[in-house]
C-alpha cells in the first residue's frame, strides 16, 4: 500500500520533532567539506546514536562551510523517497540542500568525470512558482504554487568512497551529509498547470533512463512516495517544523527514479519522462562523461 499524503506529513513532524541536539563541529565535519569541495576520498566519522536534530543542525553547519565554494542555496532535495533506499536506510525521507554551483546546465559538450566517486541517478526537480506553497495542504493545492517540470541527472557523492567499511547509513547519517546531494544536470524546463491531468500524471509517467543507446531502466514516478507531489508535501511539513519555509523560484529534487549506476568515462545517458501532458507528451535530459 503506497504512504497517504497525510500519513507522510504526520512522518514529515515525528522525524523533526524534539529539542536541537549537538552539532558536530567544524573539525568534524572537514572532511566531508574537503570530499565536496576537492573531490578527495576521506574517510568520515560520525557518532552512532546521531539524532534527526543533531543530523538537521549539523547539515546546517555543512551547507554554512560550503557555501563560499558552491555558492547561494537555490533549492532542496528529497532523498530516500523509495521503499528500496528506505528499507536499506532504515527509515527516510530526509532532506538536503542544492546549492547553485552544484547545479550544471544540460550541453553537448562532455562532462568531465570525476572517477569513482559519484553515482549517476534519474531524478526530477519541481519549481516553486510563490511561498504560497507552504500553506498547500494536498497534491492539485501544491501544483497551484509550481511553475515547472525540470528533467534532472543527479551525480551524488558515493558515500562508500567517504564512511568507514561495514558503517551502516541511518536517516540522520544521510542528512548529516546532505543526503549525499553534490553535483546534477538540468534541461530544459516544462511549464506546469494546476490541472488534475498534471496530479496523475506525475505519479503515473514513466522515467526511463538509456545508457549508449540502450534502456537500462524505466520507472514510475510512484517511486518517490507513490507521487513526487508526496515529496514536496512531505518537504513543506519538514521545513516547518525545523523554522523554515520554501521561497519563489526555489528548486526541489523528489528523489530517485533509477537504481544508482556508477558512470564510467566515454559513456553517456539520456533521462526521458514519458506521459507527461503536453504536446509532445514527453520531455528528457542528455549527459555524456569523457
Amino acid at each position: 500500500m503506497r504512504p497517504s499524503f497525510i500519513s507522510l506529513l504526520a512522518t514529515a513532524t515525528m522525524m523533526s520533532s524534539g529539542a536541537l541536539g549537538e552539532c558536530l563541529t567544524d573539525q568534524q565535519l572537514a572532511p566531508l567539506v574537503s570530499t565536496w569541495k576537492d573531490d578527495a576520498p576521506v574517510s568520515l566519522f560520525v557518532p552512532a546514536d546521531l539524532s534527526i536534530a543533531d543530523a538537521n543542525c549539523s547539515q546546517d553547519r555543512f551547507i554554512a562551510l560550503l557555501t563560499p565554494a558552491f555558492g547561494k542555496i537555490v533549492g532542496w532535495k528529497v532523498a530516500a523517497t523509495s521503499a528500496a533506499v528506505q528499507a536499506a536506510v532504515g527509515g527516510g525521507p530526509t532532506r538536503g540542500l542544492l546549492l547553485e554551483k552544484m547545479m550544471e546546465s544540460e550541453r553537448s559538450q562532455p562532462m568531465k568525470l570525476v572517477a569513482g566517486l559519484r553515482n549517476f541517478e534519474a531524478d526530477l526537480i519541481l519549481q516553486v512558482k510563490d511561498d504560497g506553497i507552504n500553506n498547500a495542504n494536498s497534491p492539485i493545492e501544491i501544483m497551484e504554487h509550481l511553475s515547472h517540470l525540470i528533467p534532472f541527472i543527479e551525480l551524488p557523492n558515493a558515500a562508500a568512497t567517504f564512511l568507514p567499511s561495514g558503517f551502516k547509513m541511518t536517516p540522520a547519517l544521510l542528512t548529516t551529509i546532505n543526503s549525499v546531494g553534490r553535483q546534477g544536470v538540468v534541461g530544459k524546463p516544462v511549464p506546469l498547470t494546476a490541472s488534475w491531468a498534471w496530479v496523475i500524471a506525475l505519479g503515473t509517467m514513466s522515467i526511463v533512463t538509456v545508457q549508449d543507446g540502450k534502456e537500462v531502466s524505466r520507472v514510475s514516478g510512484a517511486a518517490s512516495l507513490g507521487n513526487p507531489l508526496n515529496a514536496v508535501g512531505w518537504l513543506i511539513q519538514d521545513l516547518k517544523a525545523s523554522g523554515k519555509k520554501l521561497n519563489a523560484g526555489d528548486l526541489i529534487s523528489t528523489g530517485t527514479f533509477s537504481p544508482p549506476i556508477r558512470p564510467a568515462k566515454g559513456q553517456s545517458f539520456v533521462v526521458r519522462y514519458e506521459g507527461i501532458p503536453t504536446d509532445a507528451k514527453s520531455t528528457e535530459v542528455v549527459v555524456s562523461f569523457e
